[in-house]
């Protein structure tokens, strides 16, 4: 997993607030120049977790919904 357990709590929290005001999530962990992390919903609402170091894409995690996103990271912390 790419996100730690705090990450993806406050990732989950967010969204929940964004989608009461018809918004989507966009944020960054650390910079991606060294080793940063990119969280964003794309326009079908897809969670898109996205490890980057020195502005090369090392990994991703591709999550159907807020739904999927939270059984995986509930699922990986209990």
């Amino acid at each position: 997993m790419i996100l730690n357990q705090v990450q993806a709590t406050a990732i989950y929290s967010a969204m929940v607030a964004l989608k009461n005001v018809d918004a989507k999530i966009k944020v960054s962990f650390g910079d991606i120049t060294t080793t940063g992390i990119n969280v964003f919903q794309d326009s079908e609402n897809r969670i898109h977790v996205v490890l980057i170091h020195a502005m090369d894409l090392v990994d991703e995690e591709i999550y159907t919904d807020m739904s999927e996103f939270s059984k995986v990271y509930e699922t990986i912390y209990k």
